[in-house]
């Protein structure tokens, strides 16, 4: 009856130790700057590039995709493509579970006119950050192929707007009851395995 009662509670400690994580809410706001201007606007030719930032809330885990911002390309004249240069600065202020800033460098490159776009941004590595509390933010744009890469869109495609595609993840927190019966489970193994040896007649 003993053993049965023990394998019972075995059971019941798998069992809780595979159930589900507790879910932690993460606050950030984004803002971005280009070293040309010092601002989160760009002028290139007669386009202009601007960044407006994001206000974002995910609870994690699960991973959650998001958008840290968008850029905005206006213009009505550039019938030429302008060349793209300089860098922006991607700034990810974390305000919960545990206040942080992290910062991603990008390069320009490329070029951009009204109506086509060869311009892009490329992240340098890495390309993944862990900012206090455990939480993991990614840069997962990959535009024309290239990984960290966000392409700028034109004035006249998708209304000139573009976006930093990213994800946020953590790390795996136990449930309290998790915790309780892992607590248990240690002398219930061990009172298991004391329980077969001596049925098997050992001391």
């Amino acid at each position: 009856m003993k053993a049965r009662i023990l394998s019972l509670m075995t059971i019941a400690l798998v069992a809780g130790l595979a159930g589900p994580a507790k879910a932690i809410p993460v606050t950030f706001d984004t803002a971005g700057v280009f070293s040309q201007s010092g601002t989160n606007i760009y002028n290139v030719g007669g386009v202009t590039i601007t960044f407006t930032g994001a206000s974002n809330s995910v609870d994690v885990p699960p991973a959650s995709a998001v958008t840290y911002g968008t850029f905005n390309t206006t213009g009505t004249t550039a019938p030429t493509s302008e060349d793209l240069t300089g860098t922006f600065t991607l700034t990810i202020a974390q305000t919960g579970p545990t206040p942080d800033t992290l910062t991603f460098v990008g390069d320009l490159g490329g070029s951009l006119r009204m109506d086509n776009s060869q311009g892009f941004v490329q992240f340098r590595v890495p390309l993944t950050q862990t900012a206090a509390g455990g939480v993991s933010y990614a840069i997962v744009a990959a535009d024309q192929g290239v990984a960290g890469r966000s392409v700028f869109s034109p004035p006249t495609v998708n209304f000139g707007q573009s976006t930093i595609a990213g994800q946020v993840t953590t790390a795996v927190i136990p449930e309290p009851s998790t915790l309780v019966l892992a607590g248990l489970g240690v002398p219930a193994l061990f009172l298991v395995s004391r329980h077969r040896k001596k049925g098997n007649g050992t001391a």
